[in-house]
């Protein structure tokens, strides 16, 4: 098992920590974290090309180690905080959609620039 690392901070207070989260998306594979705050997870969608909260298993606790996928970052905040930061379209594509079955089957690549993000 390999050490698990910090998630780079992501917080929904800090806009760009989630970008550059999602950024640093460019491998596949599985991959431990380890959380610095109490978190949600956020998880990219090829099938509807967009960035979507998983609220089913509430807030991740701090101080934890999970397992997440490609397109699974943690994001540290409030739930209208993060709510807000998904639904803003403010979120660039994962990297990996690209090469993704579902990107080539829609006859698209989502290739969006990052937009300003207006706060609450």
């Amino acid at each position: 098992m390999t050490t698990p690392t910090p998630e780079l901070n992501a917080s929904a207070k800090y806009p760009k920590t989630v970008v550059a989260a999602i950024l640093a998306r460019t491998r596949y594979g599985r991959r431990d974290v380890y959380t610095m705050e109490a978190c949600y997870k956020v998880v990219w969608s090829n099938a509807q090309a967009n960035w979507a909260v998983f609220w089913g298993l509430g807030k991740y606790k701090a101080h934890q180690s999970y397992s997440l996928d490609a397109n699974e970052i943690m994001v540290a905040g409030s739930q209208a905080e993060i709510r807000h930061l998904v639904d803003s379209n403010y979120l660039p594509t994962l990297p990996l959609f690209g090469n993704s079955f579902e990107a080539d089957k829609q006859g698209k690549v989502d290739t969006r620039d990052i937009k300003p993000f207006t706060p609450m």
